[in-house]
């Protein structure tokens, strides 16, 4: 492991018990000058089980599933990957340039295809360090490009060993920038604390006063994974989003006041019925924009509304409507949801922009909600919740949050609306109404007991604007045609934003590192702005 480098990638190939991955990270804790980042992708043929985890991985590996898991461990400077699935599969989903490999036992796994798979992995010059066994893949190591250099081997094709990779191929910047973020809500915050644990400078603009005072100011909210009968595209993404916003509060909030890794149950259909999420629970936004935004490279400006971009000797410059510069940067990310339309807009003429952006950024659409909460009643035995309440999060048609704690004692809150019309939500008994039926249909009797608070008008409205996509998916990655790059977005997060912002920025800045992928190449083309633009017709459902 080289000091100096600004990050280290080990793909190892057998992962285990994750010993290998302990004495990795004790390792790079252990060197001088250490690189900023340790990358670590372990490939597992199955889930493995609970009690198998060293005791300083049982937490965070908890109710993982088949496909990409990505964990944060250390404070975010340790990323690993873990791979569950068929090893060629694994690695033909993968995108990243390991410096190490660890080739695992099992040299009947080694065929010449999904050697080849392996190969594409690697940059010239990786080293392979090899197990008992594998002196029998001598020759088709040597056929894949691999040339002995005992007592291990190095990636040395006699080709070039730059080609197609699955998915985006990464721009593999190598050293950090200067790097300008629109928007300081949880798509900007994650995108900006991402880039910092990566050595960036960042300027965080917002047209707010103080950030999170969008959509993603909201009170309280859901990290849950969304369901479908189908296990789509969403769902899965949706799953590792969770785990990875879960990780960023375990480490950055404090539990109890301000998080809890609750869990959620989620009321299906009538057939379908109920369904018990134990990697779920409840945040305060506000509070982890906050915490992500805190960071010594992070600069924030208040009251930037960023209305002009100009590119100038490989330098962004943004102003505001009066002309006056507010940043300079070498790269630009939009995170300002409805407001990278107007922005994109500007620079359609200038900035080469990828064909069809424009189409998905006029395709956005604003969504406004309201949020309906009040004081939890007092309960005679002193209990934290009152009888027939869940003591947990329910999730369904609309959602129920019991007894979190604020500045004036437990609230609940119950909704929220959809409303295609902002105008509907100026009518706001109206909507504190439809968020009481759906309470009604979520757990009637705790819906009978808050009709009279309902009713008495004493129930507070907290109200939003999200912003969705053509296909409710958000928007993540490079918008222009040009080679360096500079120009991002990652936007659209709908009112899913607590289960997709931690995702969507990691998988922006290994795109931008070509670091490992943090989902499968397959999902990650599904949120790529350069995807293609599919019609869908508008619903409730987001």
């Amino acid at each position: 492991m080289n000091a100096g480098r600004t990050a280290w990638t080990v793909l190892d190939t057998a992962f285990g018990d994750g010993s290998k991955l302990l004495a990795c990270w004790q390792q790079w804790k252990d060197t001088p000058q250490r690189p900023t980042l340790l990358h670590y992708v372990g490939m597992l043929a199955e889930v493995p089980s609970q009690r198998d985890w060293p005791p300083a991985l049982q937490t965070a590996c908890q109710s993982l599933g088949k496909g990409f898991s990505r964990i944060l461990l250390d404070g975010g400077r340790v990323s690993v990957t873990l791979c569950i699935g068929p090893l060629q599969t694994m690695l033909a989903e993968q995108s990243m340039q390991a410096d190490t490999v660890l080739l695992g036992h099992g040299t009947g796994d080694w065929d010449k295809w999904t050697l080849k798979a392996l190969a594409r992995l690697c940059r010239r010059g990786t080293r392979v360090v090899t197990q008992d066994g594998a002196q029998v893949l001598q020759n088709a190591l040597e056929e894949a490009g691999f040339r002995p250099a005992p007592p291990d081997y190095i990636f040395d094709p006699r080709w070039d060993p730059i080609g197609t990779r699955k998915g985006e191929a990464p721009t593999a910047i190598q050293s950090p920038a200067r790097c300008a973020v629109i928007g300081a809500g949880l798509a900007g915050a994650s995108v900006a604390h991402a880039l910092a644990l990566r050595g960036w400078q960042l300027t965080v603009l917002d047209r707010h006063a103080r950030p999170a005072l969008g959509a993603s100011g909201l009170p309280v909210g859901l990290v849950v994974p969304h369901v479908s009968a189908d296990d789509s595209p969403r769902s899965r993404m949706s799953r590792s989003g969770t785990r990875l916003m879960l990780g960023h509060a375990r480490h950055l909030l404090a539990e109890g006041p301000d998080w809890a890794p609750s869990g959620v149950l989620e009321h299906l259909d009538a057939e379908a019925g109920k369904l018990w999420h134990p990697m779920a629970g409840w945040i305060k936004p506000a509070l982890l924009v906050q915490a992500w935004l805190d960071h010594p490279r992070i600069r924030f400006v208040a009251g930037a509304q960023v209305t002009g971009l100009r590119r100038q000797d490989g330098v962004w410059h943004l102003f505001n409507e009066n002309g006056q510069e507010l940043a300079v940067a070498e790269h630009v990310v939009l995170a300002n949801a409805f407001g990278s339309q107007s922005l994109l807009n500007s620079i359609a003429g200038v900035a080469d922009l990828q064909s069809d952006v424009l189409a998905k950024a006029a395709a956005l659409q604003q969504v406004h909600g309201t949020l309906s909460h009040g004081l939890c009643p007092a309960t005679p035995s002193g209990a934290a919740t009152p009888p027939h309440w869940p003591e947990f999060p329910v999730n369904g048609n609309g959602s129920f949050i019991p007894c979190i704690p604020s500045a004036s004692g437990l609230r609940w809150y119950a909704g929220s609306t959809f409303e295609l019309q902002d105008a509907a939500t100026a009518d706001v008994p109206a909507q504190h109404q439809a968020n009481l039926q759906k309470l009604h249909a979520l757990l009637p009797k705790v819906g009978m007991e808050l009709a009279s608070a309902f009713m008495a008008g004493t129930v507070t409205s907290w109200q939003g604007t999200r912003c969705v996509t053509h296909d409710r998916l958000p928007l993540v990655g490079a918008l222009q045609n040009t080679a360096d790059n500079s120009l991002w977005i990652c936007a659209g997060m709908g009112a899913r934003g607590l289960s997709f912002s931690a995702l969507c920025a990691e998988l922006a800045v290994a795109q931008l590192h070509g670091e490992p992928l943090p989902v499968e190449a397959s999902l990650a083309r599904g949120l790529s702005a350069r995807r293609p633009r599919r019609k869908r017709p508008v619903n409730q459902t987001f």
